[in-house]
């Protein structure tokens, strides 16, 4: 996608040096509101992925840690289970 720049003088938009009318000024930002709406859905969609692989991940710790015999922790801001796990296995 080209870079575009946008201008205000006074009461006048540019796009790229060129005056806007006020029809291309809708248009413009029926656009920017396209977008910034496939972008929302797009970060909603990484947030649900990053969720559902820290939940598998997170089974997955608990799970060697029930292997080994050995407490993997819940997860806080000072406690993260899969690096707990991560070590068990790393002590093979």
């Amino acid at each position: 996608m080209a870079k575009n720049s946008f201008e205000v003088a006074g009461n006048a938009i540019f796009k790229n040096g060129q005056k806007l009318t006020t029809k291309q000024v809708g248009e413009e930002l029926r656009k920017l509101q396209a977008l910034a709406d496939d972008l929302d859905t797009a970060v909603c969609e990484e947030i649900e992925n990053r969720d559902r692989w820290e939940e598998r991940a997170s089974k997955l710790a608990y799970a060697v840690g029930e292997y080994f015999g050995e407490s993997v922790g819940e997860h806080s801001s000072a406690n993260c289970p899969i690096e707990n796990a991560h070590e068990l296995l790393n002590q093979i």
